[in-house]
């Protein structure tokens, strides 16, 4: 369903097939929804700062011109589609500027490795990516020392300064300015490079249509669960690395002593 569906058309469709009403069949959705997400935030959870850095590739700290042992994150935000309101303060909330419609928008980041880690609530898209990002509590979230690479979007980076990441982000024009200068070409040309892994990332999280098609306004609160469940199926596509296998089977551990006996285990996700 996350992969296919496109829920305006497919869910009385899918009522009819199990010959249960709308409601239910959405309901069933999304309880299962909630829960699949709960189940990979908690086996594919944030990596720590040496976990980061064992996925940094040696051209990447050459080309941005970082040292060595030093954890690389990629960030960038999506931004998914919702219907507009002819309620003005919600179609003001919800209208965004760069994409000349109404949208929510999700924060996401990336190891230069492609793992993409926890993903942020579905923000209004009238809000830009640096408020995305410290309602998302990201400067917070990140291992310390770590760098984000992202693009122009985020200039003021006294929020991840203060939390002690560093924010690499291309050279933004001066006015009067038409050319960058050679040293900024080429600058700005190696962090792309780099970037493109986000890049392709968005582009494989877009192929599921629960993180993609188009929301009613009812059902946004929805989208935070659904971008969390395409984040989680992306990850299964990429080599795992042990960490993220060790993290899964430490939250099954912890479980079980919890419950002092792992034969009567029940976990209640919802």
């Amino acid at each position: 369903m996350v992969t296919f569906r496109r829920f305006a058309n497919d869910m009385p469709h899918v009522a009819d097939l199990f010959n249960i009403s709308t409601a239910a069949a959405y309901h069933i959705y999304r309880s299962h929804v909630k829960t699949v997400a709960y189940i990979f935030n908690c086996h594919q959870p944030w990596p720590t700062l040496q976990q980061a850095v064992d996925c940094v590739p040696g051209r990447t700290y050459i080309n941005l011109g970082v040292g060595r042992g030093t954890a690389i994150f990629l960030g960038d935000c999506t931004e998914i589609v919702v219907p507009d309101s002819e309620y003005k303060p919600t179609h003001q909330c919800l209208y965004s500027q760069y994409k000349a419609n109404c949208t929510c928008k999700v924060f996401v980041v990336t190891t230069p490795s492609s793992y993409i880690c926890p993903m942020g609530e579905a923000r209004p898209g009238a809000c830009t990516d640096l408020e995305a990002a410290i309602a998302d509590l990201l400067p917070e979230k990140l291992p310390e020392g770590s760098y984000l690479v992202y693009d122009r979007g985020i200039q003021n980076k006294d929020a991840f300064r203060a939390a002690n990441i560093t924010v690499i982000t291309p050279s933004v024009a001066g006015k009067g300015q038409k050319v960058f200068s050679f040293q900024d070409g080429v600058t700005n040309r190696q962090i792309a490079i780099e970037r493109i892994n986000v890049e392709r990332t968005m582009k494989a999280l877009r192929n599921y249509a629960g993180f993609t098609c188009k929301k009613s306004l009812r059902t946004i609160g929805l989208a935070s669960a659904e971008s969390q469940v395409a984040r989680g199926l992306c990850n299964l596509k990429i080599e795992q690395q042990d960490w993220v296998e060790r993290s899964a089977l430490s939250v099954i551990d912890d479980v079980v002593a919890a419950a002092g006996d792992s034969e009567a285990v029940e976990i209640n996700f919802l």
